[in-house]
């Protein structure tokens, strides 16, 4: 699944996804966006996923595989996760839980 998927929707999912006291996922997520290659002006003071920056699927699962590692609760999250990057990037929903479980095994 090579479906480019806006940093902006990727950065509202993981928001809906991770619960509160856990803000360390949705910090790696910013500091992650920094490393994508940026599709037009690279504007001084702007937020990061405000940019034209993208990922795939592949990408947002794999990163949260590995930022939730050590986290006791990581397969609810992935759940959260497959939910709302299916309904905000509109991709079919077994599609991106076939691909994340990839990630998470």
């Amino acid at each position: 699944m090579a479906q480019r998927i806006h940093a902006s929707l990727v950065h509202e999912s993981v928001q809906l996804s991770v619960p509160y006291d856990e803000y360390s996922i949705i910090s790696a997520f910013n500091t992650h966006y920094a490393t994508l290659p940026v599709e037009g002006d690279n504007a001084w003071g702007v937020e990061l996923y405000k940019q034209n920056r993208y990922m795939t699927a592949e990408q947002v699962f794999q990163c949260l595989s590995n930022f939730t590692r050590n986290f006791q609760d990581r397969h609810a999250i992935k759940d959260r996760m497959i939910g709302n990057i299916s309904v905000l990037a509109k991709i079919p929903y077994d599609e991106v839980e076939a691909l994340a479980k990839i990630h998470f095994k």
